[in-house]
C-alpha cells in the first residue's frame, strides 16, 4: 500500500510540473519528455540484454561503468551543480565586496544565468536518471513480474521524475506550478467546509460586505460630513442668547 501512494504522489507532482510549463514553455517540456524517453529506452534495452546474459547491467559496460555511476548518482550532481554556483557566484560577490572597499565596486553579472544552468543541471540529471530507473525497472519485471517491479527501484525512480518536472516547473512558471500544487489541497478543504455545513457542525460562511455601500460613504456622505464639521454645522450649536 506504500508503495501505492508513493507512486500516486509521484505521479500527481510529475502532473503538476508539466502542466504548468505547458502553458508558456511547451518546448523546454517536449525536450525534459524528450530526455526522459532516450534515457529510458537505452538503459531498458540493456538491461533486458543484461538479464538475457545473466549478467549485472554494470558487467555489460566493462570499463566504462563510471559513465553509469555518472549518471545515475546524486551526490555527484548535487556536488557540480553547488560547484557551479560556488564558482560562478562566488568570486563575483566576493569581488564586489573588496573592490566596494575602495569604490571601484561592479554589480555580479551572469548571476540568473548561472543559477539556471544549475538548476536544469539537477533537472536534467533527475529525469535522466528517473528515465534509466524506470527503464531496469521495466526490465526486471519483463522477467519477474509485477512484484519486482516495485522492488527494483520503480517508486525512487518515479520519484526523481517527478521532482525533476516540479523543480522545471517552479523555474519555468513558479506562480502556475505553486497553484497546481496548491489547488487539491483547496478543493478537499471546499469539499469538508461543505460536508460539515451541512451537518450543522460549523456555522455557515457570512455574507461578505457590500463594498458598494462602502464606497458610496466615501465618495458622497463622507465628503458631506467634512463638510459639515469644517462649518461648525455638526458640534457647534447655536450660542445661547445672553441674558437682557
Amino acid at each position: 500500500m506504500g508503495h501505492v501512494i508513493d507512486v500516486a504522489i509521484n505521479l500527481f507532482i510529475l502532473v503538476a510540473g508539466s502542466l504548468a510549463l505547458r502553458e508558456r514553455h511547451s518546448r523546454e517540456l517536449y525536450i525534459l519528455w524528450y530526455i526522459f524517453s532516450g534515457f529510458f529506452l537505452v538503459f531498458l534495452a540493456v538491461e533486458v540484454r543484461a538479464l538475457h546474459s545473466g549478467k549485472d547491467i554494470l558487467d555489460l559496460f566493462g570499463q566504462y561503468d563510471y559513465i553509469y555511476l555518472a549518471l545515475t548518482d546524486f551526490d555527484d550532481e548535487l556536488l557540480f551543480a553547488s560547484g557551479l554556483l560556488y564558482l560562478g557566484v562566488g568570486p563575483q560577490i566576493l569581488a564586489y565586496v573588496l573592490a566596494g572597499l575602495f569604490g571601484c565596486a561592479s554589480p555580479p553579472q551572469f548571476v540568473r544565468k548561472i543559477g539556471s544552468a544549475a538548476i536544469l543541471s539537477l533537472v536534467k540529471f533527475l529525469i535522466g536518471a528517473g528515465g534509466i530507473g524506470l527503464g531496469t525497472s521495466v526490465g526486471y519485471a519483463y522477467f519477474d513480474g509485477v512484484g519486482d517491479f516495485f522492488r527494483w527501484g520503480f517508486p525512487g525512480a518515479l520519484n526523481y521524475v517527478g521532482f525533476g518536472f516540479l523543480l522545471a516547473g517552479f523555474h519555468y512558471n513558479p506562480s502556475g506550478t505553486l497553484m497546481r500544487v496548491l489547488r487539491p489541497a483547496a478543493l478537499v478543504r471546499k469539499a469538508a467546509s461543505q460536508f460539515l455545513e451541512k451537518r450543522g457542525l460549523v456555522w455557515p460562511k457570512r455574507r461578505r460586505l457590500d463594498l458598494s455601500l462602502v464606497d458610496q460613504f466615501a465618495r458622497v456622505s463622507l465628503p458631506r460630513w467634512l463638510t459639515r464639521c469644517s462649518r461648525h454645522e455638526v458640534f457647534v450649536s447655536e450660542a445661547p442668547e445672553s441674558d437682557k
